[in-house]
């Protein structure tokens, strides 16, 4: 069934929207593993084969200050039997999430006016915030929908950025290096082009690549791997995966990637159409001790919204465990 990044995927593994699927997977290699890999991520602010980190100064290319790099844990679950979140700020300042409800395997969303406190989430047939959408010079809005079967990617349009109504044609095929295999996706407008960055060869490098569009989004062409530095890292949990980005009051982006199920970490970029503009930021933004809950066994999935008083807050799926998950979030100061 074709999924538009508000599905659940895992480590670039497509996860059935019925909630059959519910154990973490991780690709070791050619294995496919439950919970953990034998092999163990680089500890965080160590340098990965491949993977450079930043300095202070690198940092700042891309308005990175210590405050805008250091999130806390706010306390407390946002939405307990939920995952793979993705948010957006309405002009009003409310945060509308978007989420899979693990016990229904639902695509649902609720809406708070503060951002930590959620109602239970409803059915929507409608986008209004969602961070997925992207709007061209023309005004027109895109979505773009990904069938993981066949790695075909498909779109739908609007002109509201409320309602969507699907387009026919393909806009992009898995290319040669992506081995058969597509995963999370992220898209954004960049100049006048469309930046697609996205995982592939799930089962190998298991790891980010660029595609981009001068047609207005009708089309991409593939640039490229080792958008995140790490073909040679050896895939599996040494790659940055469940990547999403944001723009930065710059023009440049911040991309969040999860590593290891351990922690997120984060890369500036001042040029996004630049596949290899993307620097390290130091350290890491979230890890899975930072609740300071021992039962917690992995983070994944990061959505990151700037908000209204400028500061910026992560919404993360944790694990408890292999069948247990929730949303919790953390706040910048």
């Amino acid at each position: 069934m074709p999924f538009d990044n508000a599905s659940a995927t895992r480590w670039g593994v497509t996860l059935s929207e019925k909630g059959t699927f519910k154990m973490r997977l991780i690709f070791c290699g050619a294995a496919l593993l439950a919970a953990a890999c034998s092999s163990t991520p680089t500890p965080a602010g160590d340098a990965s084969p491949g993977i450079s980190d930043a300095s202070a100064s690198d940092s700042a290319l891309a308005d990175a200050s210590v405050n805008d790099l250091t999130f806390y844990a706010d306390p407390s679950v946002r939405v307990d039997n939920a995952s793979n979140a993705k948010a957006g700020v309405a002009a009003d300042g409310s945060v509308y999430l978007y989420y899979q409800e693990r016990n229904t395997g639902k695509q649902v969303r609720s809406v708070s006016t503060d951002g930590l406190t959620f109602a239970a989430g409803a059915a929507y047939t409608t986008y209004e915030n969602h961070p997925s959408r992207i709007q061209l010079a023309s005004g027109k809005w895109l979505r773009y929908i990904l069938d993981p079967k066949t790695g075909i990617m498909t779109s739908a349009s609007s002109t509201d950025g409320i309602t969507f109504t699907a387009e026919s044609g393909i806009r992009y095929q898995p290319a040669t290096e992506d081995k058969g295999s597509t995963g999370i996706y992220d898209h954004f407008v960049s100049g006048t082009s469309v930046v697609m960055l996205y995982l592939g060869d799930l089962m190998g490098k298991n790891n980010t690549r660029m595609a981009l569009s001068t047609d207005n989004g009708a089309s991409f062409t593939f640039q490229g791997t080792n958008v995140l530095g790490d073909d040679n890292a050896g895939g599996g949990a040494n790659a940055f995966v469940d990547i999403s980005s944001i723009a930065l009051p710059s023009g440049g982006r911040r991309l969040f990637a999860m590593r290891g199920g351990q922690g997120v970490y984060s890369f500036a970029n001042p040029d996004p159409s630049n596949r290899l503009g993307w620097v390290q930021d130091p350290g890491a933004r979230v890890e899975r001790t930072s609740w300071g809950d021992a039962t917690i066994t992995g983070v994944f999935d990061p959505t990151v919204v700037r908000l209204k008083d400028g500061r910026y807050r992560m919404y993360v799926t944790v694990g408890y465990g292999t069948s247990h998950e929730a949303l919790v979030s953390a706040t910048t100061k």
